[in-house]
C-alpha cells in the first residue's frame, strides 16, 4: 500500500517510493489500544516492531500509551508489518471523515497527494480546510488516490464547508 504520484506525461496513478518528509498532521480518531492489540495479536514485542517498520520504539510506545498520535506515513509502515490497515486503528465514522482523514488513512502526506494532483500544497490545504471548492476532476483523482467513491469525498467536503461556514466546525 504505497503512496501514489500522478505521471502527467501518462495522465494515471503510479506507485512512488515513500517520502521521508514528516506529514502534515496526527490520525485523527486514532485508538492506541488497538495498535497494541495489533502488534500482540502479531506476537511482536515493541522493539522487534521498531525494527521491522524502520520506526523508532519510543515512538510506537507513545502511540501505543496515547500519549502521542502518529503521522499517517509512520504509522503506515507499523501497519504493512502488522499487515492491518491504518483505518482499523481509527475510531472516527466514514460519514464524520474530513478530507484530511481519508488521505491519512491512506498513509499520505499532504505532499504527496498534492504533488499527485499537480497542485501546491498551500491549495490542497485550502480544499482539505473547506476554504477552496475541489474541482470535479480533483474530486475524482482524490477518490482514485484515497480509494472511496467520489460522493463520499464530496459529501465530506460540504459538511466541513458547512460547518466552516456556521462556525461549528
Amino acid at each position: 500500500m504505497q503512496p501514489y504520484q500522478r505521471n502527467p506525461s501518462a495522465g494515471a496513478v503510479e506507485h512512488v517510493r515513500r517520502e521521508s518528509s514528516v506529514g502534515r498532521g496526527r490520525l485523527r480518531g486514532f485508538d492506541a489500544a488497538r495498535l497494541r492489540d495489533a502488534r500482540r495479536a502479531a506476537n511482536l514485542t515493541l522493539e522487534v516492531l521498531a525494527a521491522r517498520a524502520d520506526v523508532s520504539q519510543a515512538a510506537i510506545g507513545a502511540w501505543e500509551l496515547g500519549s502521542n498520535a502518529p503521522e499517517p506515513q509512520w504509522i503506515a509502515s507499523v501497519c504493512r508489518v502488522l499487515g492491518i490497515t491504518i483505518r482499523s486503528l481509527v475510531n472516527l465514522a466514514e460519514e464524520e471523515a474530513e478530507l484530511r482523514d481519508f488521505r491519512s488513512w491512506r498513509g499520505l502526506s499532504q505532499r504527496q497527494v498534492a504533488s499527485a494532483l499537480g497542485i501546491s500544497d498551500t491549495l490542497l490545504g485550502k480544499i482539505e480546510r473547506h476554504v477552496r471548492r475541489p474541482y470535479p476532476e480533483q474530486l475524482d483523482e482524490l477518490a482514485e488516490l484515497y480509494q472511496v467513491d467520489t460522493e463520499m469525498l464530496a459529501a465530506s467536503w460540504e459538511r466541513g464547508h458547512n460547518a466552516m461556514l456556521h462556525g461549528t466546525d
